[in-house]
Formats: structure tokens, sequence, C-alpha cells
């Protein structure tokens, strides 16, 4: 999914959706550095809980500010995006690109 602030694309997002398992994996959110701060991952995260209602999502912390970041999604969504998904969905290890 590619992230826009207006016209200008400023990051993307990997995810992945298993809806037999009803699981979703969020892979990776890029936002660049002059986009941050303004909410842009926040609210794709959002939308993507409420275009896939009911799902179990998992992530990955890979960077230090990302464990927070996760936290405060976690607390808006009562989800709980939580690490390693490994063993959550065989579909996704299926497709999962390398």
């Amino acid at each position: 999914m590619v992230l826009r602030r207006g016209p200008l694309v400023v990051g993307q997002v990997d995810f992945q959706v298993c809806q037999v398992c009803r699981c979703g994996y969020l892979r990776k959110i890029s936002v660049d550095g002059a986009a941050k701060g303004y909410g842009i991952g926040t609210r794709t995260v959002l939308k993507l809980y409420r275009r896939y209602p009911g799902l179990t999502w998992y992530t990955t912390t890979q960077y230090d500010t990302a464990g927070t970041f996760w936290q405060k999604i976690a607390r808006r969504t009562d989800g709980a995006f939580t690490e390693n998904h490994d063993g959550a969905c065989e579909h996704m290890k299926i497709n999962r690109r390398g």
C-alpha cells in the first residue's frame, strides 16, 4: 500500500491478511523523514484495522521507536499488535515473499 500526503508519495506499508485464519501481519511501515510526525503511519494502520475487522494483527519491532508506536496503536484499537507471528498462519508462510 502506497502512502500519500496530498499528491506526494511519502511512504508505503507492506502487509498480509489471511481471512481463513483471521490474522494480519504488518511487515513494515515506511514514512519518509519529512512526512513523519503527521500521523500518516497511525492513520494507515487504523484504516487497515477498520478495513479488515476482527483480525488478530501481528508485527515486528525492528527499530527502537517502533515499540512505542505499536503500543500507541494497540491502545487505540484494543488490538495486541504483538511481535512474531510465526506459526500464526500457515497460509501466509506459503504466500510470503522471500
